[in-house]
């Protein structure tokens, strides 16, 4: 028997495609505008990282979130 498709599945999986290509479009120019804006070196990478913290350190709640969301449906 054939599967169905979720449209739904297709046009968050899309979103995600566009936001991660979006991200990276802007690792090539992050490094001269913040030069240009006058911030140091350590200042990039702490918000590099910070922002990877957030998203390490929220991923398990939104996963959990997800999942017990995906059952009542």
């Amino acid at each position: 028997m054939p599967e169905t498709r979720n449209p739904q599945v297709s046009i968050l999986l899309g979103v995600v495609f566009l936001v991660y290509l979006g991200h990276m479009t802007l690792f090539p120019i992050i490094a001269p505008l913040s030069r240009e804006v006058g911030l140091q070196e350590w200042q990039i990478g702490a918000a590099g990282s910070t922002a990877g913290a957030m998203i390490l350190l929220s991923s398990q709640f939104w996963g959990r979130r997800g999942q017990s969301w995906g059952r009542r449906r």
